[in-house]
């Protein structure tokens, strides 16, 4: 160590050597439980604004490469269904059961399997990664690894050209906003974003929503996405 941090170390000591700080000063916030006191974001796209970026996919994917081209189609797929960036990314095509009409989230964030409608808008969008594949990934990459690692800088040209709030949280946004919108109810709202319920809703415990369950309320809400303003 130099004599420059060797004063740093030295300066918050007493003359016995111990520390000014015995205790973690930060631990107030913890009990005043201000940590991650943020507010919460609410952006999300307006009814009029959702045009505007399906166009602005299209018009991104006639200049982008084989990789950003599934970056936006992965970004109408999030819109779609509502999905986290990570469960969008990761789809393989095994988990794809075309002929049993739903498709299934392996590794969401509550570790819970997740099996969802394919929709005929889902259905369609299926049919063109499947028709460009080179990966095990539904929304494959052209990399040694096949998989999407950063799609940050296509998302950029995309909202850059629509100027509309479309990061993958937002989509998500945009599609929780219109279900409400729809009065979908809770629990099928919840299960088709992979929400869990609490452990004192008895109610959810003996409510099982299946694909099929989810068919008609996903397939409202793509309509209404999708559908001119």
């Amino acid at each position: 160590q130099n004599i420059g941090e060797m004063h740093q170390f030295f300066e918050y000591l007493d003359e016995n050597k111990r520390s000014l700080y015995p205790d973690n000063p930060v631990e107030v916030l913890s009990h005043r439980r201000q940590w991650n006191n943020s507010p919460r974001r609410n952006t999300h796209m307006r009814k009029n604004e959702i045009p505007l970026f399906l166009n602005a996919l299209e018009e991104v994917k006639q200049s982008e490469t084989y990789t950003g081209v599934s970056i936006c189609n992965a970004m109408l797929f999030a819109l779609l269904t509502g999905l986290r960036r990570s469960e969008v990314l990761n789809l393989k095509w095994q988990d794809i059961n075309v002929q049993a009409g739903y498709f299934t989230i392996q590794d969401p964030k509550n570790s819970l399997p997740l099996e969802l409608p394919i929709t005929p808008h889902v259905n369609d969008l299926l049919k063109v990664q499947e028709d460009r594949t080179i990966s095990d990934f539904v929304f494959g990459a052209d990399n040694e690894f096949g998989e999407i690692k950063e799609p940050k800088k296509v998302v950029a040209k995309v909202k850059k050209l629509c100027k509309a709030c479309c990061n993958f949280h937002d989509l998500r946004r945009t599609f929780a906003t219109t279900a409400e919108h729809l009065d979908i109810g809770t629990y099928k709202l919840k299960r088709m974003m992979n929400h869990t319920t609490g452990r004192d809703d008895v109610t959810a415990g003996y409510t099982i929503l299946t694909a099929e369950t989810l068919r008609g309320a996903a397939e409202k809400v793509q309509k209404e996405l999708i559908s001119p303003p």
